[in-house]
């Protein structure tokens, strides 16, 4: 049952066997442009980094029904990323046409922590940690810089120590609990590391 002079159907009865469905649509304008969603690319973050997310609706037919699979409705979600996710976003039209878009957010880390540069990474004992670590460096003697960074990528701690016979301590008293990355550097090379306070 056509709509008049508009072409499209606004009372539609599909029958199945014993089964009879009646589907009445009460819009009968049609967009012209597919419905389309996006979230826009993939990025990276700091660790504990908040995030809005949001979903750009375009043609279809108003109104939407956005959903998230977060279990989250509406067109913007705020998160709090601790891990590399992928988010996806579900939207419906008011003809039912839908649409999916998704977005994958990675974990980033300060220059020179990233866990996959495995080569200069350092061993750190103990970790977890109350507020002092120890670190055995190749190079036996000399000044060492240390520098903390939060899970943030913010650094909040600079000054040197000497190394012993290649051991190096660090003190982070009076930090809070959660994870720091620190950077080792010496005269000729720079050491990553990833520590965990606890109280």
């Amino acid at each position: 049952w056509p709509t008049k002079g508009k072409g499209i159907p606004v009372l539609q009865i599909n029958e199945e066997g014993s089964l009879v469905t009646a589907t009445y649509r009460d819009i009968y304008r049609m967009s012209a442009q597919p419905l389309t969603v996006t979230l826009g690319p993939d990025t990276a973050v700091f660790q504990g980094t908040t995030l809005t997310l949001h979903a750009s609706v375009s043609g279809g037919t108003p109104p939407y029904q956005v959903f998230w699979n977060t279990l989250d409705s509406g067109n913007t979600i705020t998160v709090t990323v601790q891990s590399i996710q992928t988010y996806t976003v579900l939207v419906m039209d008011a003809l039912q046409n839908l649409a999916t878009a998704q977005q994958i957010v990675s974990i980033r880390y300060p220059p020179g922590i990233g866990e996959e540069a495995t080569a200069n990474l350092l061993n750190a004992y103990p970790n977890p940690t109350t507020g002092m670590v120890n670190f055995k460096l190749p190079e036996n003697n000399g000044r060492v810089e240390i520098r903390v960074f939060n899970s943030y990528g913010k650094m909040i701690r600079s000054y040197e120590v000497n190394s012993d016979s290649g051991k190096v301590t660090a003190s982070l008293t009076g930090l809070c609990e959660g994870i720091y990355f620190l950077r080792l550097i010496t005269q000729n090379k720079t050491y990553a590391t990833k520590i965990q306070i606890i109280h």
